[in-house]
């Protein structure tokens, strides 16, 4: 059980309404535990009538179970860490839609960010919310219905999604959303000094 939880949160897949269903293809596998199942149940109710099928939780998996067994697609080796090495390249910027979201939250979303809370909360496990660095900058107001979550529940929150030595810093980021090596591990060791004198 770890003593920390950090949660790196992501607007377009934390907060604001899209194709959740998308999503769970990946969880099929593992739909007898029954938090998976809820999960199934709250996007799409006619999914446990298709669960009954393995064949159907297990479509199109088995070349890549195989596959992954022989030549796994992340190396072992990496614990959890793959560094995104090279420079900035402004052609792989996607344009700022944070913007045009803010008013489409996903209710259910922030239902399951707050299970989450409840859940350390009762394992005696300590979550910590950031944002991470985006080379375009984010509004913080973007992220007010996760706010409230964490004043709620007295959980931090750190958004270094504006933050002034990393925005528009080509030197920092691979794309827009996508810190590279040297940029990781500069936000990596501010945000851990931040939350060490935090404690």
């Amino acid at each position: 059980m770890p003593k920390l939880v950090i949660y790196d949160v992501n607007p377009d897949f934390d907060l604001f309404k899209g194709d959740n269903y998308k999503y769970l293809g990946w969880l099929k596998s593992e739909y007898d535990n029954e938090r998976v199942k809820r999960i199934f149940e709250d996007i799409d109710p006619t999914e446990k009538f298709k669960m009954q099928s393995m064949m159907y939780r297990y479509n199109s998996k088995f070349l890549q179970y195989i596959t992954d067994y022989f030549h796994p697609f992340y190396e072992i080796s990496s614990n959890g860490y793959l560094p995104l090495n090279g420079k900035m390249n402004k052609m792989k910027i996607k344009e700022n839609s944070f913007k045009d979201h803010i008013d489409s939250y996903d209710f259910l979303k922030l239902t399951y960010l707050e299970d989450i809370v409840k859940d350390m909360n009762n394992r005696g496990v300590k979550i910590v919310f950031v944002a991470s660095p985006i080379w375009y900058g984010i509004n913080d107001a973007v992220f007010g219905p996760l706010q409230d979550i964490c004043n709620k529940f007295k959980i931090p929150f750190y958004i270094f999604s504006n933050d002034k030595n990393f925005v528009h810093n080509d030197l920092m980021f691979i794309d827009g959303n996508h810190l590279n090596a040297f940029g990781a591990d500069k936000f990596t060791s501010q945000m851990c000094s931040i939350i060490k004198e935090t404690k």
